[in-house]
């Protein structure tokens, strides 16, 4: 009889033994589809971050924001005196790019420029100085200022885009960049520059207002948004 018992009780340790192993393997198999879900949910996230980061980009010389590309073809800084710099009595920065409008908006290689990159010269650490626009004395590139570029990437005869030149304003020294997570603060409106350096967005329109306070000694600055480019 005790023989029977010993035999009954292994059998069912056994049993119980078993609905463990059974139960602890649902629980790892349902471990294992939660991670995988939240894996799945995170891939897309990144995904989705990703395409709203492709709307606005700086990445291998080419700038997109939601209305233009430019494409940065070729820089070069140009003596005085030389090819291209001929009547200068500065050094300039040349750039030769491309403009793509991406709107039915008229946007010309210049404003898109403006709108996008500004040049700064790292020659004093307590200012930032700003490259001046100047003229780029090359009669084979074609002055594009007054074409509008309504489809399509804009092509210039000289084969390598617009050029613009910047002038330097103490001689040849080297030329900061931009910083790019800046930009891209400015550009998605998380930085609010104007309110930091009490400058005021203003049209076109509102320039000359703007331009006679300007002169009048308003202790305010003014920029010039003819587009409507930059986020209010």
């Amino acid at each position: 009889m005790k023989k029977y018992l010993f035999v009954l009780l292994a059998l069912m340790l056994v049993v119980l033994s078993a609905c463990g192993g059974s139960s602890e393997s649902k629980n790892t198999e349902n471990e294992e589809s939660k991670d995988s879900a939240d894996a799945a949910n995170e891939e897309s996230k990144d995904s989705e971050e990703t395409n709203e980061n492709e709307d606005v980009y700086f990445k291998n010389n080419e700038a997109k924001i939601e209305d233009l590309k430019i494409k940065i073809k070729e820089t070069m800084v140009i003596p005085a005196g030389e090819e291209g710099n001929e009547t200068g009595e500065k050094p300039v920065f040349a750039i030769w790019y491309e403009t793509t409008n991406l709107t039915d908006k008229d946007i010309d290689p210049s404003t898109a420029w403006i709108a996008v990159f500004t040049a700064l010269q790292d020659n004093d650490p307590n200012a930032v100085n700003e490259l001046e626009m100047g003229a780029y004395q090359d009669g084979t590139v074609e002055n594009s200022i007054a074409k509008d570029a309504k489809e399509g990437t804009l092509k210039i005869r000289f084969g390598l885009g617009f050029a613009k030149a910047h002038t330097f304003v103490t001689g040849q020294t080297p030329v900061m960049k931009y910083h790019r997570d800046l930009m891209m603060a400015i550009l998605s409106g998380k930085a609010q520059i104007a309110k930091a350096v009490n400058a005021t967005l203003i049209s076109l329109n509102e320039a000359p207002a703007g331009y006679g306070a300007f002169n009048g000694g308003a202790s305010k600055k003014f920029v010039i948004d003819p587009h409507g480019l930059v986020k209010a």
